[in-house]
């Protein structure tokens, strides 16, 4: 049979229709993945975003309801004309609350990644009335449960929009402006949710009015602040005796401003510039910047030097007695031609104990020029019952031109401080930086337990005259801090003397994975030496064009005793020019012990040729034993020891390199209780600058045996 024949035209018209009902199925099918359904809500533009509804509660807190889609071309806070025309498409709720209620939408935000619309509950028959500005509402009558909306304040649109709800009661708080009375004998009071936006009750944040009489009723009346946009003046400080939570727009640009315009003859005026807190138990500073600005001389602008007498230094902000701080993405600032002797912020235990301290994301910066005045300092209290504990400060900015710290903290019990992953920068041509970072105060007079002190992933940055990166001072034997994994980079101007880590009775310390490099300077120091245990490992340190470098300096004969220092896996390298001595300098103690395992000292860049070890003796006139190890190391250059006369030193060098090995003993070898060369590998020995035949080593390191 043919095809002819077997297409018949019965079997034809079957395949046509089975073909078009295929056609039609895919079309159907296409459609229901490509059509577009209408929907009688808003589309979503490109400006339009999806937002969470919430409704507020009796109480205090507020019900989510469902999801929406709304204009966030800006944040809007208690106005609900501005809020309802932000709003597209809001959740049905009216089954829930019936016909007698509507919500009133007045507040839109963008918290924890989503936008958020909050609105209240309101008769369904309240009046409503849209009015330009704030005076509008001076002689007016409006009926009992009207709600009145203005476009601003001074004037339409400068922030100061709010909705006020007529009552027969005024507000009971001594806020300016929060209750305005009206020719009816009602009163309008201003809606608020958690917080009040000065710019509704008067401030106008241009940076010369002053908005101090419209800020401290607020927060004297225990209610938290929303700061605008906007650099709010305030002519006088704030004392605030009670929890305080204030939040700004942004830190660059919702900022109170403080400058000197006091009496100038007035020292009370001028101890403390800014903000005070007593007796909180709960501080939240959030998107806020806080700034002092001095531009005229004044007698109260001190200055000091390093060993003179000072009085209180003036603060920009201070927490005194304080529980639970949080201050995260804020700025604290101070600066002004007048180079004013005052610190950014100060928490100070004042007989009661700080704990529970965050301070994330915020900008430490004093660009004064004084030689009064830090960043950050944290300061415990002389009684030793009272307790600094739990703190914590990450990812913060820190940056001065003076003199004194931009952080410390010291204290008689302070435990638990963690300081992690910040920048610190110094840029000081006029004035030298004592201190960038110190743990202790330098007080001969105390001794400060620091207890579980962690100093991690840091980046300093110092230019400019200087003398110390970090020091931890006249602490307690139970003391323990950790520094580690930071990063200091040195150009220094000066030629005076400069230390990276300076430890003056330090209790424990451990130092650990640190790159160091220091360029230009004078007399340059890895460590500075009094007294504590001193773990020191995997460290690089590197100095170029300095006129003389040390690995190791004391601080002072008398706490030089009894040390105990170890350092394990470091690394120095000199490069560049050392213009002075052409040597390095270990100084050891008369007593004690000095250790080094495995480190490396790598000259091949530099004029150093020496590793000169310089023993600070006991003026008694006894032997003090001491032991000093230099193990597994490797130096491309000569080591020589200037022994004491009245020293005791075990001396072990096995299993190091070194170009030459030389004693400088000053009573032949009395003063070597034992040497122990085994596996040293040198070309030179001498003794006295006289040299040591090979042959005869063995018999000289038996008579240098003491029983």
């Amino acid at each position: 049979m043919g095809l002819r024949y077997y297409f018949t035209n019965k079997k034809i018209l079957s395949l046509l229709l089975i073909s078009l009902l295929l056609c039609f199925c895919f079309f159907v099918i296409y459609l229901s993945f490509h059509s577009r359904i209408d929907d009688n809500k808003v589309p979503l533009a490109s400006a339009n975003a999806e937002a969470m509804f919430y409704v507020e509660n009796s109480s205090g807190g507020a019900t989510c309801i469902g999801d929406g889609i709304i204009n966030p071309a800006e944040e809007v806070s208690n106005n609900s004309s501005v809020a309802t025309e932000r709003v597209l498409s809001a959740p049905d709720y009216s089954a829930i609350i019936g016909k007698d209620l509507t919500i009133i939408w007045h507040t839109i935000k963008y918290v924890d990644n989503e936008y958020q619309v909050t609105g209240i509950l309101a008769p369904a028959t309240a009046k409503k009335v849209i009015i330009s500005t704030f005076a509008g509402l001076e002689n007016a009558s409006y009926s009992d449960g009207t709600i009145i909306s203005t476009k601003g304040f001074y004037s339409e649109y400068d922030g100061g929009a709010a909705d006020y709800t007529v009552s027969a009661t005024p507000s009971p708080l001594k806020i300016p402006n929060i209750s305005v009375p009206l020719a009816n004998g009602l009163y309008a009071n201003l809606d608020y949710t958690d917080s009040i936006n000065i710019r509704q009750i008067g401030a106008r944040g241009d940076g010369t009015s002053d908005d101090y009489e419209y800020i401290n009723p607020v927060t004297l009346a225990g209610v938290n602040l929303y700061i605008p946009n906007g650099t709010y003046f305030c002519s006088t400080r704030f004392l605030f005796n009670n929890d305080i939570v204030i939040k700004g727009e942004s830190r660059s640009n919702a900022v109170l401003l403080f400058r000197d315009n006091v009496d100038p003859a007035s020292y009370e005026k001028w101890n403390q510039r800014g903000l005070i807190t007593f007796n909180s138990n709960n501080i939240v500073l959030e998107n806020v910047g806080f700034k002092y600005v001095a531009d005229i001389t004044s007698k109260f602008t001190r200055t000091k030097t390093q060993t003179g007498a000072e009085a209180a230094e003036g603060v920009l902000f201070s927490i005194l007695r304080a529980d639970s701080i949080n201050i995260d993405n804020c700025e604290f600032y101070v600066g002004g031609t007048a180079n004013p002797s005052v610190s950014c912020l100060w928490l100070k235990s004042e007989l009661k104990d700080i704990k529970n301290v965050k301070i994330t994301k915020t900008n430490f910066i004093n660009e004064a020029e004084s030689t009064v005045g830090g960043c950050l300092w944290i300061s415990g209290h002389d009684n030793a019952n009272i307790t600094v504990s739990n703190i914590n400060v990450s990812d913060c900015y820190f940056f001065k031109n003076n003199n004194d710290e931009a952080f410390s903290i010291w204290g008689y019990n302070m435990r638990d401080v963690v300081v992690q992953n910040n920048r610190f920068e110094f840029n000081g041509p006029v004035v030298q930086n004592d201190v960038l970072v110190a743990f202790g105060m330098p007080d001969s007079k105390r001794q400060e337990s620091l207890r579980n002190i962690v100093f991690k992933n840091n980046n300093i940055s110092i230019h400019g005259l200087s003398a110390s990166a970090i020091k931890a001072q006249l602490l307690t034997d139970n003391s323990e801090i950790e520094i580690s994994n930071n990063t200091i980079n040195c150009t220094l101007t000066n030629k005076g003397t400069f230390s990276c880590f300076g430890f003056s009775k330090a209790g424990t310390v451990t130092v650990a994975n640190n790159k160091i490099n220091v360029s230009g300077g004078g007399e340059i120091s890895y460590m500075t030496y009094g007294s504590g245990i001193i773990k020191d490992s995997d460290n690089t340190f590197t100095t170029q064009n300095c006129s003389r470098s040390m690995l190791i300096k004391s601080t002072n004969s008398k706490y030089f005793e009894g040390a105990n220092v170890q350092l394990t896996k470091d690394e120095f390298k000199f490069a560049g020019t050392n213009t002075v001595s052409e040597l390095a300098v270990i100084q050891y103690p008369a007593s004690g012990i000095l250790k080094l395992d495995t480190c490396t000292f790598d000259t091949s860049s530099s004029a150093i040729h020496e590793l000169r070890y310089q023993m600070l003796y006991n003026s008694a006139n006894e032997y003090s034993p001491n032991s000093i190890e230099m193990i597994n190391c490797a130096l491309d250059g000569n080591l020589i020891f200037r022994l004491s006369k009245y020293s005791e030193t075990d001396l072990d060098l096995s299993d190091s390199s070194f170009t030459a090995i030389s004693f400088m003993t000053p009573n032949n070898t009395q003063c070597l209780s034992n040497l122990d060369l085994s596996g040293t590998k040198y070309d030179k020995l001498r003794m006295n600058y006289k040299a040591i035949n090979h042959s005869s080593l063995n018999d000289i390191c038996e008579t240098l045996t003491h029983d």
